[in-house]
């Protein structure tokens, strides 16, 4: 995934991620991770879902 990816906001990049893999390679190894499950929220005066907490 480029910067592009990310570029939309949070309510239509989130469902996007859902089922990708990310990894990580270290002299320990690689780890990688499928998206299994996601949240998102567009933050304070955005229009979208609020949560005080993002």
């Amino acid at each position: 995934m480029d910067r592009e990816f990310f570029a939309a906001d949070a309510l239509e990049v989130a469902p996007r991620l859902l089922g990708e893999v990310l990894g990580l390679s270290s002299p320990e190894g690689t780890v990688r991770l499928r998206i299994a499950e996601v949240e998102a929220y567009m933050g304070l005066g955005s229009g979208g879902r609020y949560d005080p907490g993002c």
